[in-house]
């Protein structure tokens, strides 16, 4: 919020008092209270900070209401990271194979070397390098550990970032704190495959995008007889209540 500050003594002073509070909604009660003040310049800003303080009070109240499907919705259409999803995999791997470098049967092979990161919000997949390895980064494991403490405490899996504006101070707050352009790590550990590689699809090519199609469909119906005897399916991630 803004540190302007409003005399003790005039009319401003006791509206800002009644109406920048937490969890005040009144937007008529505000409008009558300033219906025949005339506020100097200085004053506009302190007038228009009350009014962004109830319009947050009233989406919060809006998102305290919010149900579990609601919420469910909203977390199926989340994505936080998605630098090489499932799409992006097997069209690296119908390059290599329309390359000549690899064949049919390796294709689908080297398809399920990679599995995808079980953060419930990330989409990337990755080549495990340990044989317990689950996501595709330190910093995945991290939030998914925060993304169920987050359900205990607000009913939903998703940070608080994704569906509420912070107030002024808490946004400045936390751009200072967490300002990153990306994760160096995670570009590390799912990247790799795809710079050995080197080049890039061709995304406006329709038949090839048919092809790669066909592909996956093959390495899905081979995956199944593969992950049968552990129940898994590897298109799923988290509790298998999210698919890729």
């Amino acid at each position: 919020m803004t540190t302007t500050k409003t005399s003790k003594n005039n009319k401003l002073y006791d509206i800002r008092m009644k109406y920048q509070r937490a969890g005040v909604t009144d937007v008529e009660g505000l409008n009558h209270a300033l219906a025949d003040y005339e506020p100097t310049t200085y004053e506009q800003e302190i007038i228009g900070d009350i009014y962004d303080h109830i319009a947050e009070n009233i989406e919060r109240e809006q998102i305290a209401s919010r149900t579990r499907e609601e919420w469910a919705e909203l977390e199926r259409q989340y994505v936080a990271k998605s630098i090489f999803p499932l799409s992006e995999l097997v069209g690296w791997l119908l390059d290599r194979y329309e390359a000549g470098e690899i064949t049919r049967a390796e294709l689908k092979e080297i398809r399920w070397t990679f599995k995808p990161c079980k953060h419930r919000f990330c989409l990337n997949y990755f080549k495990p390098r340990r044989k317990n390895q689950v996501y595709c980064s330190e910093d995945c494991r991290k939030l998914e550990d925060a993304a169920l403490k987050d359900f205990e405490r607000t009913g939903t899996y998703l940070p608080p970032t994704a569906y509420s504006s912070p107030r002024k101070v808490e946004k400045e707050k936390g751009y200072r704190e967490h300002e990153r352009i990306f994760d160096p790590h995670i570009l590390t550990e799912v990247l790799t495959e795809i710079e050995d590689a080197g080049g890039k699809r061709n995304r406006a090519n329709e038949e090839r995008a048919k092809r790669a199609e066909e592909i996956e469909k093959e390495t899905n119906e081979y995956s199944e007889k593969l992950l049968q005897s552990v129940g898994e399916t590897p298109l799923n991630v988290g509790n298998g209540t999210i698919s890729r």
